[in-house]
């Protein structure tokens, strides 16, 4: 019978191929996985979908740091698309202006430079890049930071899908050799982030130095305490 009236059950196998190929697909068993595992759907966002990051950065005494950190800033997966980057010179007696100065030929639509006739302390520094943001959410970037060439699209995704969540961070990986990058390092340590708590803040800050929020927290609670002094 199946001899006989071959092209019917071929094109029933052609049906059942395509039904196959499209329910079985990878993707679509990585999505099941993710949802039994954590019990949440896997929602998908598009670098178009986010709204601008605004990259907060105070420059001094960084010559040894400024062009490796310019290029590890400048290859985040969303820079050019999504990111502005805010450099406050504290009246640096270092050279970075020069380096900056090329990058800013480069992107000249993502890097805002300002130069200050004092030195009035990095969370000034903040403040005033912060108040010049036009990104609806906000990250600082120190000279001798380095990140994953992910980190800010992946950590700005988790703010733009979760609405009731105003601060995201992720752990850090601590190293003395300086310039290396996050993916060739040879860190042993990795700073103990904790679940966010009152107590965790007190212990060890859990968000510490890279973590990405809202700007409106700033409209709530105001901007960094400029008296304070930054801990090494």
């Amino acid at each position: 019978t199946v001899f006989k009236n071959l092209p019917t059950p071929i094109a029933r196998a052609k049906k059942l191929q395509e039904y196959i190929l499209e329910e079985f697909s990878e993707e679509k068993q990585k999505e099941k996985m993710y949802e039994a595992i954590t019990g949440e759907k896997n929602i998908k966002v598009n670098i178009s979908d986010l709204p601008k990051i605004s990259i907060l950065t105070s420059v001094y005494n960084g010559d040894e740091f400024i062009k490796p950190f310019l290029e590890d800033i400048t290859s985040q997966s969303l820079f050019k698309e999504k990111c502005e980057l805010i450099l406050i010179n504290a009246n640096s007696p270092g050279n970075e202006e020069e380096v900056i100065k090329e990058y800013m030929d480069k992107y000249p639509e993502n890097i805002i430079y300002k130069k200050l006739d004092n030195d009035p302390g990095i969370y000034a520094c903040w403040n005033i890049a912060a108040k010049m943001a036009t990104g609806e959410f906000l990250t600082n970037a120190n000279l001798d930071d380095r990140k994953s060439p992910t980190f800010m699209e992946e950590l700005a995704k988790e703010l733009f899908i979760n609405k009731n969540i105003d601060v995201v961070y992720a752990d850090n990986l601590l190293t003395n050799v300086a310039n290396e990058k996050f993916e060739n390092n040879t860190s042993t340590t990795k700073y103990p982030s904790e679940d966010f708590s009152l107590d965790a803040m007190l212990r060890g800050n859990p968000p510490h130095c890279m973590p990405v929020w809202r700007k409106s927290l700033h409209d709530k609670f105001g901007y960094f305490e400029e008296s304070f002094k930054p801990v090494s």
